[in-house]
C-alpha cells in the first residue's frame, strides 16, 4: 500500500488495491510505484441475457449487477478497482478509482500494458 499526501482529497490517504494484479503507475517525478494487490478483488456480477440474432449468431446481452468484495467507505482510504467496476459504481463511491488503462497507459512494444501514468475517477450516477 502507499500512503502520501493527496492534493485532491488534501488529507494523507492510502491506495489499496481491490484488483487481482499489482499496479504499477509511473509518476511524473520519474518514479514508478507499484501497488501490489490487496487480495481483497472488488467484482460487478454479471448476467448474459439471451438476444436477437445477430445475422446467423446466437447473441446476448450482458446486464451487471450489484459489486461485490468493495469494503465500506473509511476515511484516508481510497481503492483501487478495475474499470468495469467502477463503471458499475457509476459516481456512487468518491473513494473508489482505476487504472487509466486509455493512450496515456505505458505499454511494452508488443503493445501490452505495463504501467499507468494516473487514475481515473468515477462519473456521477
Amino acid at each position: 500500500m502507499i500512503s502520501g499526501e493527496c492534493l485532491y482529497y488534501r488529507a494523507p490517504v492510502k491506495l489499496v488495491n481491490l484488483t487481482p494484479h499489482e499496479v504499477m503507475v509511473f509518476h511524473s517525478d520519474g518514479e514508478r510505484y507499484i501497488i501490489p494487490p490487496s487480495g481483497q478483488i472488488a467484482r460487478a456480477r454479471s448476467e448474459f441475457i439471451p438476444d436477437e440474432p445477430v445475422s446467423i449468431f446466437d447473441s446476448v446481452r450482458c446486464e451487471y449487477g450489484r459489486v461485490t468484495g468493495l469494503p465500506e467507505s473509511e476515511e484516508g482510504i481510497i481503492f483501487i478497482v478495475s474499470g468495469l467496476v467502477l463503471n458499475v459504481l457509476a459516481g456512487s463511491r468518491p473513494d473508489c478509482v482505476a487504472p487509466d488503462t486509455g493512450p496515456s497507459a505505458v505499454r511494452d512494444e508488443q503493445g501490452n500494458i505495463v504501467g499507468v501514468r494516473r487514475f481515473l475517477k468515477g462519473g456521477e450516477g
